[in-house]
């Protein structure tokens, strides 16, 4: 309502928390969509896809191209921008804005934890 200047992204139950947001929202905005409100289901479901597509990559590069953890982190976000590319699912997600699939999105930083704690990568 301020321009952004207070912006977070949010996440909320797919049950009842998401449905009332979802009435307060039209009676506040009308048919204006604010971003950065998502379903934990959704946020899931593309976690699922980016983790996925990060193990076929994983799975098809060379050891030698993994020598440094600075090549896992490219290989990280690299899954993430293909998996943006392939689902639209993903692009909803990240609002059709292809440069969120970057380091800089503090979003991501928590899934790139996880993908270095469960796979090293």
């Amino acid at each position: 309502m301020n321009n952004g200047k207070n912006r977070q992204t949010m996440t909320m139950c797919m049950q009842q928390c998401y449905s009332d947001y979802q009435q307060k929202r039209y009676e506040l905005l009308g048919s204006r969509k604010p971003t950065g409100v998502i379903a934990i289901s959704a946020r899931n479901r593309v976690e699922d896809l980016i983790m996925a597509t990060l193990e076929k990559l994983h799975a098809t590069t060379d050891a030698n191209d993994r020598d440094s953890d600075n090549n896992d982190s490219d290989l990280f976000y690299d899954a993430v921008a293909l998996t943006y590319d392939q689902s639209p699912v993903v692009r909803e997600y990240f609002h059709n804005d292809r440069s969120r699939t970057q380091p800089s999105n503090k979003g991501l930083w928590q899934l790139r934890y996880q993908a270095y704690k469960d796979s090293g990568i």
